[in-house]
């Protein structure tokens, strides 16, 4: 009798277990699923990003110096008047 009792005692703290764990995979179910759904999101802003600036030109020095002077003669134009 006392194994039977022992042998219950031992089942239901495997079911317990059990449970508990099934628990756990359910949560980092849910928590994966939140994961994923942050990194689609972060991929879109990112691709997003990449389209706006494939159509973005880097300034030459050259230019940069050029735009520098004009702002520079319209800054003196501008404290004249």
């Amino acid at each position: 009798m006392e194994q039977m009792e022992n042998l219950l005692s031992y089942l239901t703290a495997i079911e317990s277990l059990v449970r508990d764990l099934d628990r756990r995979v359910t949560d980092l179910s849910e928590i994966e699923l939140a994961n994923n759904q942050l990194l689609a999101s972060l991929v879109q802003s990112s691709n997003k990003m990449i389209e706006q600036a494939q159509g973005f030109k880097m300034p030459t020095n050259e230019e940069m110096m050029e735009e520098l002077a004009i702002a520079t003669a319209e800054l003196d134009s501008w404290e004249k008047n």
